[in-house]
């Protein structure tokens, strides 16, 4: 008899609150009371409507005898791969308890991690937008009307004069356009990046922006060596790790280059060179090849992971200190131009009328 579908309430949780009943259902189990009414406590204590709704319906399936991995199912739309992936892996070896902590405590990880990096990053990008927005109301309503005056007086107009006034006339017949793409593209470049979208197609073409795709790739890195090492610690064979921790870090090319390697171990064909031709850092790599027994492998792994956390803080400070002096400077000196392109023409014109 197959168990009835979780209910809408439950369904509709986002990742931060599917993490935060993970974490009250943790902190049950760590404190070895009875998950019902430890549920139900922790739910009285929390702000959130929609958690305490969570944790009591979980309480109720728990009561009704139905397993926890099965009631944890019903977070499915909350979780990410890798939670869902650690806890899948957990309650497959019978040490759902342990693996729920490290869920948990994943979760913490990353969602503080993404934030240090997108805060670092938040205030560069609102100068670039607010740069484009200054420089598109120039184009579009202030520049026709110069064309306007130098049609009538029949100016001689420099290159770059020309330049500017062609520039103005695409934005202003395409300007609505122009709008709707670029607003669709950062609506989807913010949910596919902020939200954590699992997407394998998305993440792909992220990794691939300057200055941002390093940083998810080190984040994303942070992730894999993480889980890596969680599974290793189950007793997981390694090429099997591997394909789960690509599959749950939500990187398409951990995924391929995980699973790529992972069917050149189960042919007997790996090398830490031919992990390092699959993209993987020279340290990645060489713990990969390590025959050490599986704890001194899942400790190498944690400490990687804490070091290509650090990297991606550092770095997005770097990056975000780097981001604000260039895109101030490029933009004044893109509307220093547009300024400078419709004073000459003037200047020549008062010159001739003088």
């Amino acid at each position: 008899m197959t168990s009835p579908d979780p209910k809408p309430a439950t369904r509709s949780l986002s990742a931060d609150e599917a993490i935060v009943v993970l974490e009250q259902a943790d902190l049950a189990l760590q404190a070895s009371i009875p998950l019902p009414p430890g549920l139900r406590a922790m739910a009285s204590e929390s702000r959130s409507f929609r958690v305490r709704q969570a944790l009591h319906e979980l309480a109720d399936r728990i009561e009704n005898g139905e397993p926890l991995p099965a009631v944890l199912e019903s977070l499915h739309s909350g979780l990410s791969p890798l939670m869902r992936a650690l806890i899948q892996q957990g309650a497959s070896v019978g040490r759902l308890d342990t693996v729920l902590h490290w869920a948990a405590e994943q979760g913490r990880r990353r969602r503080t991690l993404y934030w240090q990096l997108w805060t670092a990053l938040t205030y560069p990008l609102m100068i670039l937008a607010a740069a484009f927005l200054v420089t598109g109301f120039v184009m579009i309503a202030i520049v026709p009307r110069f064309r306007k005056i130098f049609e009538d007086f029949g100016t001689e107009l420099p290159d770059v004069t020309k330049f500017t006034l062609a520039v103005s006339t695409v934005l202003a017949s395409y300007w609505t356009w122009a709008v709707l793409v670029l607003g669709l593209l950062a609506v989807g470049f913010l949910i596919t990046l902020i939200c954590g979208s699992p997407w394998n197609s998305t993440r792909r073409w992220t990794q691939m922006i300057p200055l941002i795709g390093p940083l998810l790739r080190l984040a994303a890195l942070a992730d894999f060596c993480q889980l890596l090492a969680v599974f290793v610690e189950l007793q997981i064979p390694l090429p099997k790790a591997l394909r789960l921790a690509g599959m749950a870090s939500g990187d398409y090319w951990l995924e391929a280059a995980g699973h790529e390697f992972a069917t050149e171990m189960d042919m007997g064909m790996c090398s830490s060179s031919s992990a390092m031709s699959l993209g993987f850092p020279p340290s990645v790599a060489q713990l990969l090849t390590d025959k050490s027994s599986p704890e001194p492998l899942a400790e190498s792994l944690h400490g990687l992971s804490d070091l290509y956390s650090i990297r991606t803080e550092v770095s997005s400070r770097l990056v975000g200190g780097v981001l604000e002096p260039v895109i101030l400077v490029g933009s004044s000196c893109a509307l220093g131009v547009v300024v400078l392109s419709l004073m000459l023409p003037l200047i020549k014109l008062l010159n001739d009328l003088s």
